[in-house]
């Protein structure tokens, strides 16, 4: 009897040494896939009303209640042009003309986010397991290329007095056909990881950067007001357009993560 009791007891400590370390059943480190979503209701089209990123990741369980994660994300998108462009031109014998107008078309863009954050779990839980308040630092970088036979804008110019006809022609010249560009943002999300098994995790919730959050507004009136608003110059379209449509894509996303203990 009094063996039993002893046995009895140790289990109950070793369980209790397990319970206040960090990792599930001894195991801290994690690597997965996640799949980011969010309504694509700014700068798209049709194909494109839901915003997808994909992500690979790793994480490692630092101590009871903090796991230090970094993670890649990937995407592709298009811009549908939705703000206006301003030229102004002169040739010649023909009125100065000014035009204020979204150029037809569109162009594609594709970006690589890379993110260092940190998952502090709320009181009760034992990392990687239970709720956590996620924050961290994300580089986005993006490229975006157009073809200037698809994305341009019809600029008519009209004749000095009754000598000449008017003059029609496409302008497409916004700059470098392939551009890229990197920008920084703040992470801050809420999440609840579950274990399946002894080896998979399934982790859930919401995440978003908070510059991009912060803009939301100027972001939203810029693609809505198009008949008032100044237009770009042609040089700064893609540049502008570009930073604001990635915004909309890393602004707010829920996610699922599929993820395998290591060890």
């Amino acid at each position: 009897m009094y063996k039993y009791k002893l046995i009895l007891l140790l289990i109950l400590f070793v369980s209790g040494l397990y319970a206040q370390n960090s990792g599930y059943m001894g195991k801290k480190m994690i690597a997965g896939y996640g799949f980011h979503m969010s309504p694509g209701y700014f700068g798209t089209q049709g194909e494109n009303i839901i915003n997808k990123i994909h992500e690979g990741y790793v994480e490692y369980a630092t101590s009871k209640r903090f796991v230090l994660g970094a993670a890649t994300r990937f995407y592709k998108t298009i811009y549908a042009n939705q703000r206006n462009v301003s030229i102004f031109s002169i040739y010649g014998n023909y009125v100065p003309t000014q035009v204020n107008s979204n150029p037809q078309g569109y162009y594609n863009m594709k970006g690589t986010n890379y993110l260092l954050y940190g998952k502090l779990f709320k009181s009760g839980y034992v990392a990687p397991w239970g709720r956590y308040f996620m924050f961290g630092a994300t580089l986005n970088t993006f490229q975006a290329n157009y073809d200037p036979s698809i994305m341009k804008v019809l600029v008519r110019e009209e004749a000095y007095g009754t000598f000449g006809t008017a003059k029609e022609y496409y302008y497409s010249n916004f700059g470098l056909t392939h551009q890229s560009f990197v920008k920084f943002d703040l992470l801050i999300g809420f999440g609840r990881t579950r274990m399946i098994t002894d080896r998979v995790v399934l982790d859930y919730g919401f995440n978003a950067n908070a510059i991009a959050l912060a803009r939301v507004l100027f972001d939203v009136i810029s693609d809505l007001d198009r008949t008032s608003e100044e237009g770009l110059a042609p040089y700064d379209y893609v540049a502008k357009t570009s930073a604001s449509r990635v915004r909309a894509l890393n602004r707010f996303n829920v996610f699922l993560r599929i993820g395998f203990l290591l060890f």
